[in-house]
């Protein structure tokens, strides 16, 4: 029999196979999965080709869509689980994101001195003086001044924030203090990898400083999958690897995240997306399989949880890949499934518990209406009139 494979693949591909199918299994054992592209495939793709402000509002079986940016461009861009652009069209204008060090001209370009500039809850905290007077503002990732508020004079005398930035010019990082109280500071900074004890003047001179240990290297972009990975996420996808600040999408106990890190890869966000995919098993995809019509269904799963899927549809072979959490990863088709001979058909008979199997055939001979009798290797033996055709 021929079969139209283009009819058949629309067939596969419905639209029912791109939501969440509910299998039928026992009712002490139900399951949901999704399989198809996630929100992490599509971002991931297009982080590749250079997009960012990455939403993602729609995903299928092979395909997904987002609202991404390039060049100050908003664009709404659909790809496919190959990683091709598949349409895409114009529909505003993203505004870039400013790094520290233009904010810090900016500010100081408006008569803005002793600057320090921290990065909480994806916004610029500044601290700085002006005309004597000094100022906290929290400034926007687009370079917006949210607020403005003065805190107090400008002294000779330098404050803690001032000497955080007296100590980052000098090529210390992560500075914290643990005595604020004059005539002397005291803080913990790290340089060159070291964590140091320092005391500090009131001018933000160091008198004295003593090795506490080793500190955390910054975080490199090709460590940062592993490193959210062993703070306990899983299926992380990197959205902004460009140091100072990194996103990802990952899951934690089912529940999907966007988490942003500073450069030395502390979690500074975390903001809740969606549900993740469960874990989905070989039983599950095998009755998946066979409620759409997949037959001679042959699993397995690597070291690495990816499942591999041969089987046949409606007479064709299906060859697919899917995470451990369902996620479509490759899909490709084959040639025309060979038919069993009765020799397998027995033997699938027998692996199934059945026993002394016996084939027959109808068939029309000289205008006659046969049953033929097939023994498990195929010989006749035993023909039975029934009529005629």
């Amino acid at each position: 029999m021929n079969f139209n494979k283009a009819s058949l693949l629309r067939v596969f591909f419905m639209a029912k196979i791109a939501m969440l199918i509910f299998l039928v299994v026992p009712a002490s054992a139900n399951f949901s999965i999704n399989i198809g592209m996630s929100r992490g495939d599509v971002a991931r793709i297009l982080v590749s080709k250079g997009y960012s402000q990455i939403k993602v509002h729609d995903t299928g079986f092979k395909t997904g869509k987002a609202y991404a940016c390039k060049d100050g461009v908003k664009y709404n861009i659909k790809v496919d689980y190959k990683g091709r652009i598949k349409a895409v069209s114009e529909i505003g204008s993203c505004r870039n994101t400013v790094t520290e060090a233009q904010v810090r001209k900016n500010l100081e370009a408006n008569g803005f001195e002793r600057v320090v500039i921290d990065e909480q809850n994806n916004n610029y905290v500044v601290i700085g003086c002006r005309q004597n007077q000094r100022m906290r503002l929290i400034v926007s990732l687009q370079g917006e001044f949210l607020q403005r508020k003065q805190i107090g004079k400008c002294l000779d005398v330098l404050e803690p924030n001032d000497v955080r930035q007296v100590l980052r010019d000098k090529g210390y990082n992560r500075v914290r203090f643990t005595d604020r109280q004059l005539p002397r500071y005291v803080a913990e900074a790290c340089l060159n990898n070291r964590k140091m004890e320092l005391v500090l003047n009131r001018f933000g001179q160091v008198r004295s400083e003593r090795r506490l240990g080793r500190c955390e290297r910054p975080l490199e972009p090709g460590n940062l999958i592993k490193h959210v990975q062993d703070k306990g996420y899983n299926t992380v996808t990197v959205i902004k690897a460009k140091p100072p600040r990194y996103e990802v999408e990952a899951c934690s106990k089912n529940v999907l995240y966007t988490v942003s890190l500073d450069r030395f890869g502390k979690i500074t966000k975390r903001e809740r997306l969606g549900d993740c995919n469960p874990l989905i098993d070989k039983e599950q995809i095998t009755n998946l399989l066979k409620q759409e019509g997949f037959t001679r269904i042959n699993i397995k799963q690597g070291f690495d949880g990816v499942f591999t899927v041969n089987s046949c549809f409606q007479g064709y072979i299906k060859g697919i890949r899917l995470s451990r959490y369902g996620e479509l990863l490759e899909e490709t088709d084959g040639k025309q499934c060979k038919s069993r001979t009765i020799s397998q058909i027995d033997d699938v008979m027998k692996n199934r518990g059945f026993k002394n199997s016996v084939f027959y055939v109808e068939t029309c001979s000289k205008g006659r209406k046969l049953k033929i009798t097939l023994d498990n290797l195929g010989d006749v033996v035993a023909r039975e009139r029934l009529g005629n055709c």
